[in-house]
């Protein structure tokens, strides 16, 4: 596409970065920005930036890349603390940045590529027909998704998880997730310092938690301010919108329909707990800004787009699913010590495999098994024993056999819990999970085992295969099972 008129309706990180580089890398483009906010009205605290996301941007705006590392913080180490006690692990995750600060430098080399911004504009598709391409990049909220849903086969899904997305001028070192007991169920600070001053400071909890404390409600940051105060010292939180809030996880069949595509959160979202909205939102502006300006039609684009990004969403979507059941059920771990907790944590998603946990975190791993050093550390795990087992691996073991066939949810979860607590009931002492080979499918049956291992307080057998033996041993390691199948 050489040349043409492209409207891009949102001034977030998606919408900037997708006309910054669509002008620089092809400078006959005649592309105009449309964002309904006065730029002075960003609200936000600080939001990460991986890897990628950067990588994306380097080759066409280094200068802008340049300007955001200059202003962000590395986040290279994560600490769970509760109550008086911490423990920390090594995690490079990419580096945090002011959502204001991140804004304005994409707005900045924006302006300087040659973008037409029009902040203060509320404008939707019908305002800008005459346009070649249309880009939505208005957001989670999209007026455009929503207007053109049937189009692009939407679904939204929420969970029960809530959060309040607050900030407080406090320093930390490092991201810092602070657990603590309400009288009615676990509660979590997640802190990450975005400056030498500044920190995001988002609390969860279950909405039920919420609805059992009487003293949540309008009084919310004072209360947070109180339970949180060892971390706070004092220091008040800062919120826009003290409301708690619940996650909706969006997705869409198809990112396009006529000369209309969406970008970053207006196509999909990925739960905040992976922390990767903002790096996903500018990945796709890359990848985009890359099709259209490659030659063909806009829908030739799309369809490239399309093909490359999708894969990639989905699969993050899989894995921000895993860590929201993960944070959703926190109160099956909370008793669990310190450093089995965190190292659970780190491998919640599936994404980061044993072996590379133990190369960052040696130590972390030689507090959940004494005496690991080196070695073959998957076989050192299933050679520890349990009860009247020499070892964790079985053979035919004699268990109620359950069949795992599909993703589970809480709902899912909390009924199987049921079924198995009658089954104990009648005799059974041994729960055994199989289902389909891949390391998804394992991953679902370590979610299962856990919840059964504290909700119906049995023992749990789970199947996998050889190419498995690295996440069963995992999933042993971090007490999620007991025992475990090579078949």
């Amino acid at each position: 596409m050489p040349s043409g008129r492209i409207a891009v309706l949102g001034g977030g990180p998606a919408g900037l970065a997708v006309a910054q580089l669509l002008k620089r890398q092809q400078p006959a483009l005649q592309v105009t920005l449309f964002e309904r906010q006065a730029p002075d009205s960003t609200f936000g605290y600080g939001v990460g930036l991986g890897w990628k996301a950067l990588a994306g941007l380097t080759a066409a705006s280094p200068s802008c890349v340049a300007d955001l590392e200059r202003a962000s913080r590395e986040l290279k180490r994560w600490t769970i603390c509760s109550g008086d006690a911490s423990i920390s692990a090594h995690n490079s995750h990419g580096l945090a940045i002011s959502r204001q600060v991140l804004l304005e430098v994409l707005r900045e080399h924006a302006v300087q590529a040659g973008v037409d911004i029009r902040a203060g504009v509320h404008v939707t598709l019908d305002d800008v027909v005459d346009a070649d391409v249309i880009i939505a990049a208005d957001g989670v909220g999209s007026e455009t998704r929503a207007r053109l849903a049937p189009q692009l086969g939407v679904t939204a899904t929420r969970g029960e998880l809530a959060y309040l997305w607050c900030g407080a001028e406090i320093a930390r070192d490092e991201m810092t997730l602070a657990l603590t007991r309400t009288p009615a169920g676990p509660m979590v600070a997640h802190v990450m310092p975005y400056s030498d001053s500044a920190s995001t400071f988002q609390v969860d909890a279950m909405q039920d938690t919420l609805g059992s404390l009487s003293d949540v409600g309008g009084s919310s940051l004072a209360y947070l301010e109180s339970t949180f105060s060892g971390l706070l010292g004092g220091t008040p939180l800062r919120a826009k919108r003290p409301v708690w809030q619940v996650f909706e996880t969006v997705k869409c069949e198809r990112w396009s329909t006529g000369n209309v595509v969406l970008l970053g959160d207006a196509a999909h979202t990925a739960h905040y707990t992976v922390g990767s909205g903002t790096g996903l939102a500018i990945e796709d502006a890359a990848c985009l800004a890359e099709a259209l300006v490659g030659g063909g039609s806009p829908a030739d684009a799309f369809e490239a787009y399309a093909t490359a990004r999708q894969p990639r969403v989905h699969r993050l979507q899989e894995r921000a699913a895993r860590s929201e059941l993960w944070w959703s059920s926190l109160a099956l771990r909370m008793d669990n010590p310190l450093p089995q907790l965190l190292l659970s944590y780190l491998s919640r998603t599936g994404a980061v495999p044993l072996a590379a946990i133990a190369s960052d975190n040696a130590d972390l791993v030689r507090q959940c098994l004494p005496g690991a050093d080196g070695g073959d550390l998957t076989a050192a795990i299933l050679a520890t024993p349990f009860e009247e087992h020499p070892h964790r691996v079985v053979t035919a073991p004699d268990a109620a056999t359950l069949v795992v066939d599909s993703t589970p949810t809480l709902d899912s979860l909390r009924a199987t819990v049921e079924q198995v607590r009658d089954l104990a009931a009648t005799g059974t002492t041994l729960v055994r999970l199989t289902g389909a080979p891949g390391a998804d499918a394992v991953l679902d049956r370590l979610d299962l085992a856990e919840h059964i291992r504290a909700g119906a307080k049995l023992p749990t057998v789970v199947a996998g295969t050889e190419s498995t033996r690295d996440t069963l041993a995992l999933g042993v390691l971090t007490g999620r099972t007991d025992l475990v199948e090579i078949c």
